[in-house]
C-alpha cells in the first residue's frame, strides 16, 4: 500500500463538518493592516504581523461572490526577483499574469500574492504563515489548495514544499530550481509540475531535471509504478521554438508564457478531484483530524511523521474547524462522525463534560500570553508578581482541576493579581487579550494561535495534560492509530 499523509478533505466531510456549526469567516482585523488601494480586482499591500515571522505583505484577491457561506478554493503566486516587496507595492502582478490567469480557469478561487523579501528560509516560513492563516481565517476547500513559484519564487515555494507539503494538493514551478527537501514531498505525494526552457538563460534546465529525477527515484523506491508516478510528477521543457513561435527570444523571462497555458492550472484542478474521490473510496484508512488555532494538528502530525512508514495504509486528513461553544460541544461529543480525533489540552473533568476520551502524550507548561506591545512581552519568562496589578483571563473554575489549583494559589497567595474568568478559548478571547491588553492563560502549542501575541512561561509549578481526544467508541483504525501514537511516545 502507499505510503500517505494528505491534507486532502473530502468534500462531504466538509459541508457535513460546516453542518455542525462551522461559523462565518473569523479574520481578525487586529492582526492584519488592510489596504484600501485597488488593482486590476487586488488589494494591494495587506500586512500579517506574525509575532514569529515578521510582517508578511500580500495582495489579495477575493471574488464578489465569497461570503464564507460556501468553500472557496486557495491558490498562492510567488513571484520572481523583480516582484519582491522592496520592488514597490504590487511590482509582482504589475510584471505577471498568473494571479490574473487563474481567475478565467477557477471562478471560487481566493488568490493570494506574496511580496516577500528574499527567495531563502524566511521567506519560505511566512510564507507557510499565511498559508496556515487563510486556512484557519476563510472558508478553503483544502481539496483545492495550489502553488505556483516563478524563478526565485519557485526556489521559495520549494523550500516550503520541503517543510510543509501537506498544505497544497499542486505544486507548479516555472523556470527555477528546487532548494528545498525532498522527503516530505516524497510522503506526501503533493503532485509537482516542472516546466522550464530548455536553454533557460538563469538557471539553465539541469537543475530542474535532476530534482525532477530525485523525486522519480524516491517514488520508486516507495514501490509506486510508472504511471502513479506520472500521475503526480511531471517534468515538462519548452525548447526555443515554443518561446520563438509566441514572439519571445528570452526563455526566462518567457516563463511568464506559461501562466497563459491554461492546461497547467485545469489539470491540477482535475488531479485534486480524482484525489479526492479516490480519497473518498478509501476513506476506512483515513484518520480525520480536527484541527483549529487551539487544537493544533501539528503536535501529532510530528510525533506520525516518526512512525508513519510503519503504517502506510493509514491517512491522515486535517480538517479545520472554529472554536466556539456550539462546535466545541457538538464537535467532541460526536468524535468519529465528521472529525475522528482533535489534539488538546484536557483532564478528566473536562472529558467528562465533552463526553469523550482522552490519551495524553505530554504535560504542557501553563503560561500567559500577552499582546506584543504589553510591557511584559520584553520578558522570556515571568514570576507571579510580574502579574501583581494585572487582569489574569483564566476559564472558569470546574473547566480544569489542574486550571482550579493554579485558581486556588493565586487566591490565596496572591490576591494582586486580578482574576476574570471567562467560558471558552475561542478566537475572540485572544483578540480580547489583544486589544484590551490583559493576560490570557495559555498553553505553549498555542504560540501560533495569535500572530499578535506572545507565549511566555511563568516560573510556577503549574501544567496541564495535553493528548488525543477521541469518542467513547472509536473504530478499530482509531484504537490502531491511538495504539501507534501511544507507542511512539
Amino acid at each position: 500500500m502507499k505510503k500517505r499523509i494528505t491534507g486532502i478533505l473530502l468534500m462531504g466531510l466538509i459541508l457535513a463538518l460546516w453542518g455542525c456549526g462551522r461559523t462565518d469567516t473569523a479574520v481578525s482585523e487586529a492582526s492584519v493592516t488592510e489596504s484600501r488601494e485597488e488593482y486590476r480586482g487586488f488589494h494591494l499591500d495587506h500586512v500579517l504581523h506574525s509575532s514569529d515571522n515578521g510582517d508578511i505583505h500580500y495582495n489579495l484577491y477575493v471574488p464578489d461572490s465569497y461570503d464564507s457561506s460556501e468553500p472557496y478554493a486557495l491558490f498562492f503566486t510567488l513571484p520572481g526577483y523583480e516582484g519582491l516587496y522592496f520592488q514597490g507595492v504590487g511590482e509582482n502582478l504589475y510584471r505577471e499574469d498568473f494571479g490574473f490567469t487563474a481567475q478565467e480557469y477557477v471562478q471560487d478561487m481566493i488568490i493570494v500574492a506574496p511580496q516577500l523579501s528574499d527567495w531563502g528560509e524566511t521567506s519560505a516560513n511566512q510564507t507557510i504563515a499565511l498559508v496556515e492563516y487563510f486556512l484557519a481565517n476563510y472558508n478553503i476547500d483544502t481539496s483545492r489548495v495550489f502553488a505556483e513559484g516563478y524563478s526565485g519564487g519557485g526556489e521559495t515555494m520549494s523550500l516550503v514544499m520541503g517543510k510543509r507539503p501537506e498544505l497544497f494538493n499542486a505544486y507548479l514551478q516555472c523556470s527555477s530550481k528546487w532548494d528545498g527537501a525532498y522527503d516530505p514531498v516524497i510522503e506526501s505525494r503533493t503532485p509537482v509540475y516542472f516546466v522550464i526552457g530548455e536553454d533557460d538563460e538563469y538557471y539553465g534546465s539541469e537543475p530542474t531535471k535532476e530534482a525532477y529525477e530525485t523525486l522519480y527515484e524516491g517514488y520508486r523506491q516507495e514501490g509506486m509504478s510508472e504511471e502513479e508516478i506520472r500521475e503526480i510528477l511531471v517534468l515538462d521543457i519548452k525548447d526555443k521554438d515554443y518561446f520563438e513561435s509566441q514572439g519571445v527570444t528570452v526563455q526566462h523571462g518567457g516563463g511568464g508564457l506559461f501562466a497563459r497555458d491554461a492546461k497547467y492550472i485545469i489539470q491540477y484542478c482535475k488531479d485534486s478531484v480524482e484525489r479526492a474521490k479516490k480519497a473518498m473510496e478509501e476513506k476506512d484508512n483515513v484518520i480525520r483530524i480536527g484541527t483549529s488555532p487551539m487544537t493544533p494538528a501539528a503536535p501529532l502530525v510530528q510525533v506520525w511523521s516518526r512512525i508513519q512508514k510503519d503504517y502506510p495504509d493509514i491517512w491522515l486528513q486535517m480538517i479545520p474547524y472554529m472554536n466556539n461553544q456550539e462546535s466545541a460541544r457538538e464537535i467532541l461529543k460526536n468524535l468519529g462522525t465528521n472529525i475522528d480525533v482533535v489534539g488538546g489540552i484536557f483532564d478528566e473533568t473536562m472529558l467528562k463534560l465533552r463526553q469523550c476520551q482522552g490519551l495524553e502524550l505530554s504535560r504542557q507548561r501553563i503560561c500567559c500570553a500577552v499582546s506584543i506591545n504589553h510591557r511584559l512581552a520584553k520578558k522570556e519568562i515571568l514570576t507571579f508578581q510580574d502579574l501583581y496589578g494585572e487582569n489574569f483571563l483564566m476559564m472558569h473554575r470546574g473547566w480544569s482541576n489542574y486550571v482550579d489549583e493554579l485558581r486556588d494559589d493565586i487566591w490565596k497567595n496572591h490576591p494582586q493579581i486580578q482574576v476574570v474568568d471567562f467560558d471558552i478559548y475561542s478566537m475572540e478571547i485572544f483578540n480580547q487579550c489583544e486589544n484590551s491588553n490583559e493576560i490570557l492563560m495559555a498553553v505553549e502549542n498555542w504560540k501560533d494561535a495569535h500572530p499578535l501575541l506572545k507565549i511566555i512561561p511563568v516560573e510556577w509549578k503549574y501544567t496541564i495534560p495535553f493528548g488525543i481526544l477521541y469518542s467513547t467508541e472509536p473504530s478499530d483504525l482509531v484504537k490502531r492509530f491511538l495504539k501507534a501514537i501511544k507507542k511512539a511516545v
